[in-house]
């Protein structure tokens, strides 16, 4: 029983991506910012049949038992909505423009704060104002809330367009205190480390409060299954041309120093004398932002690389090729996760 136009071309949705892996392939969903699994044969179906009907495909086939497999997957296209029938030619249908482009100079700025000093964080948002941030992580070590909101109360105005606040268990959570923070400043998401209680997310009236078991502030975090995993249209375009966690990040520990990521054995000086507008420029810092998942090995070959945000810092292999020095957690050979 077939419960479409089988007689009428078929054609992919514009927002249904085909990525091949080595042992099977996903179609990314970026308007569900979702994704399926499908068998390396049906992405090449879709990829060589252009202005095709289901009928006219069917008849290239001659065994029963792969006519019956292609009326199955036709059959789970169609449920998911990946395709649609018209006998207008593929040409009057475009795909995404394969493209990156945005309007901040840093992806995401990661700033640690031990205590509150007035003029470090003038200088700060001197920094940020210049430089145009689109992700800023606040980490407070061992902090008090009165601490917390002086410094949200300079950051007003700031321009954007995420703000994150990271505390540990150690700075006391009482709901008054926290929405004391969300009316200072209401674009905050509060996010607590490694809390007793389990996880949670609480949304108030202005801002949201994430409580997480998780050790966020120390954790060296991998990709550990599938659930790290979420296809969404502006990590599809980046993953295409960047390394979708180095890419224009920048990290400023409790010092004031400038890095490139926590744990960066390089230091690019201090932000209270250094301008970072002239970091952002040089070569050494810049080094991993354009490592793509395409130019890894293993990475590659994979079908979850233009969703994947996988921290491990890429390095030369000896044959002039960018690898791990860490396994991860997914081998795409087997499509099996590790234990």
């Amino acid at each position: 029983m077939r419960n479409f136009l089988s007689d009428i071309p078929f054609h992919l949705f514009a927002c249904c991506i085909l990525v091949k892996g080595y042992n099977r392939s996903c179609i990314y969903d970026l308007q569900r910012d979702d994704f399926e699994y499908i068998p390396n044969s049906l992405y090449d179906i879709l990829k060589e049949s252009k202005n095709l009907s289901f009928d006219a495909l069917l008849s290239s086939f001659d065994q029963k038992e792969d006519k019956e497999t292609l009326l199955d997957y036709f059959k789970f296209l169609c449920d998911k909505e990946f395709i649609f029938f018209s006998n207008l030619d593929s040409s009057f249908f475009p795909k995404y423009e394969i493209e990156f482009s945005k309007p901040y100079h840093v992806s995401t700025m990661v700033v640690d704060i031990d205590v509150f000093e007035l003029a470090y964080i003038n200088k700060l948002l001197d920094t940020i104002f210049k430089v145009k941030v689109e992700c800023l992580v606040l980490r407070f070590i061992a902090t008090t809330y009165e601490n917390i909101i002086k410094v949200l109360k300079e950051f007003n105005d700031m321009p954007t367009r995420i703000l994150q606040v990271l505390i540990d268990k150690n700075t006391s959570v009482e709901r008054e205190l926290v929405e004391g923070v969300f009316k200072t400043n209401d674009r905050v998401s509060l996010i607590v480390s490694s809390s007793d209680e389990e996880e949670y997310i609480d949304q108030f009236d202005r801002g949201v409060f994430f409580s997480t078991k998780r050790d966020i502030i120390n954790e060296k975090k991998g990709i550990t299954d599938i659930a790290d995993f979420t296809p969404n249209l502006d990590l599809y375009m980046e993953s295409n041309f960047y390394n979708t966690f180095y890419n224009r990040r920048v990290y400023i520990d409790r010092n004031g120093n400038i890095l490139r990521y926590e744990g960066d054995t390089m230091t690019f000086g201090n932000s209270i004398d250094v301008e970072l507008s002239m970091i952002l420029q040089l070569p050494d810092f810049k080094k991993y932002w354009n490592i793509k998942k395409d130019d890894i090995q293993k990475c590659k070959d994979c079908e979850y690389r233009y969703m994947c945000v996988d921290n491990r810092l890429p390095i030369k292999t000896n044959n002039d090729i960018w690898g791990f020095d860490e396994e991860c957690n997914y081998d795409p050979y087997q499509s099996e996760w590790k234990k």
